[in-house]
């Protein structure tokens, strides 16, 4: 997923968005950050966990991952809604949304 990530995906011509889309791909590479520590499991089909033994021997451990991994992923919803919200502000969005939704 990083690869992808340190790739130039989209192009946007508006400096606000390509900034705040920028800013999305440093979350969500924080994001694959808090993955490295953690273990997949077997025929986890790319499900990972933190290391169980990590509870029982390091505790402090434990629960600080588990923190910095809801941290990292608040991050990436926030700045994800906040460039979908970027977006729809600019009329750039290419779906409708619920605030252009026509009312029944």
């Amino acid at each position: 997923m990083q690869d992808m990530l340190a790739g130039g995906v989209f192009n946007f011509r508006d400096a606000e968005v390509a900034g705040m889309y920028q800013t999305l791909k440093g979350a969500l590479d924080a994001l694959c950050n808090e993955f490295m520590d953690m273990d997949e499991l077997e025929h986890g089909g790319g499900y990972f966990e933190v290391p169980r033994e990590w509870k029982g021997t390091q505790r402090e451990r434990y629960y600080k991952a588990l923190e910095d991994l809801s941290s990292a992923r608040r991050q990436v919803l926030e700045h994800y809604d906040a460039l979908a919200n970027l977006l729809n502000r600019k009329d750039l969005l290419s779906w409708p949304g619920p605030a252009s939704a026509p009312s029944t």
